[in-house]
């Protein structure tokens, strides 16, 4: 259900945990990518960002995130798949 708060509430509990001592990695697969919004943040590359967390005392915890394209990561997994089973592209 969109607009109900899912990524505010898990970005903010994420934040959170990591200024309790935790290091923590929040994951998104949102196509509308509001993560990187949330945490102002740049999560383009697809990789795991440090984020600052800023306004937060110094603690030993960390926070990375990332934003997923599942379209794109569903490709990229049948992809994988197809040469392990040895399926020939121009068989599909």
């Amino acid at each position: 259900k969109g607009g109900v708060g899912k990524t505010t509430t898990s970005s903010s509990l994420a934040v959170a945990m990591a200024a309790a001592g935790h290091n923590v990695a929040i994951v998104s697969t949102d196509p509308a990518h509001s993560l990187g919004d949330a945490l102002d943040v740049d999560l383009k590359g697809g990789s795991l960002v440090d984020c600052p967390l800023i306004g937060v005392p110094p603690t030993e915890g960390s926070l990375k995130a990332m934003e997923i394209d599942p379209s794109a990561a569903l490709a990229q997994f049948k992809g994988i798949v197809d040469q392990l089973i040895g399926v020939n592209k121009s068989s599909n």
